[in-house]
């Protein structure tokens, strides 16, 4: 990947530098380019160089595909944005009100209910109760479990 938060190229000893970057990954065998915050201009003159397809993050539409972050595509960090990213939608906040659903209900006791979790049929729970309580199964059990703690 060329490029970053700061746009790179900005004075022309900086772009020919980019250009000679690119063409020296490609010759290494990279099988494709990723520019970051790269002028539209400079991507545009290194993506009509490549004989590899060039992607662009914030680096103008005359490049071979787009890359966008699905978490600032989605909303899902608000702290800042990039002036290169677009958010189509605000799922951050939809994600921190189902949290916080999420831990109302568990520590309310409504979640998990009955028909989010796999139970077996009474008789056998109630054949296990008795399995469990007869003093010769608990003993048994009581001495095999602490002997593989």
């Amino acid at each position: 990947m060329l490029g970053g938060f700061k746009s790179p190229g900005q004075d022309i000893d900086a772009a020919l530098r980019l250009v000679e970057d690119a063409r020296v990954l490609e010759e290494s065998g990279i099988c494709m380019l990723v520019l970051e915050a790269v002028p539209a201009d400079l991507a545009a003159a290194i993506t009509s160089r490549a004989k590899v397809p060039v992607f662009g993050f914030g680096s103008g539409p005359r490049v071979d595909g787009q890359v966008l972050l699905l978490h600032d595509l989605i909303g899902m960090f608000d702290a800042f944005t990039r002036r290169f990213s677009k958010q189509y939608v605000d799922m951050g906040s939809e994600v921190t009100r189902a949290v916080s659903a999420f831990v109302q209900e568990v520590e309310g006791g409504a979640f998990p209910g009955p028909e989010h979790y796999a139970q077996v049929p009474p008789q056998v729970s109630a054949e296990l109760e008795r399995a469990l309580a007869s003093p010769q199964r608990r003993g048994t059990q009581d001495a095999s479990s602490s002997q593989q703690r």
